[in-house]
């Protein structure tokens, strides 16, 4: 390969690391599940994109592990409350949060559905496995 070849890959592969980096600066800065969701759009040119695979899913990993967080303080500021409040905290959470969730991190969504119902019904949080 020649040398402005291997200097426009070179420039482009590193242009991707570092938007990988500023995205996952910007998903720990996230105050909610909005600005987290948004925070992982990053452009990868297409011929360099299998070379950043790695820097994706760590991108990836961070963000579930973030919205995670997020979700379970979210579900126990929801537990805390009487039971007649509950419900519209959960509709508040839905609207502002959670619906950045239903593409990006289905699992998730499912599981803040589950929880919700059981909250609204006020049955007792199952064991972990």
């Amino acid at each position: 390969m020649n040398t402005a070849a291997n200097w426009f890959i070179q420039n482009k592969l590193q242009r991707a690391q570092s938007a990988f980096t500023t995205a996952m600066s910007r998903m720990r800065r996230a105050r909610n599940l909005r600005e987290l969701m948004q925070g992982r759009n990053v452009h990868v040119e297409s011929f360099v994109h299998c070379l950043v695979r790695s820097e994706e899913s760590r991108a990836d990993r961070l963000r579930e592990e973030l919205a995670t967080t997020m979700v379970e303080a979210h579900l126990k500021e929801i537990e805390t409350l009487p039971l007649d409040q509950r419900q519209a905290k959960i509709g508040e959470f839905m609207r502002r949060d959670w619906c950045f969730l239903r593409g990006n991190e289905p699992r998730l969504y499912r599981r803040i559905e589950v929880e919700s119902a059981r909250l609204t019904r006020d049955l007792p949080r199952p064991p972990l496995p």
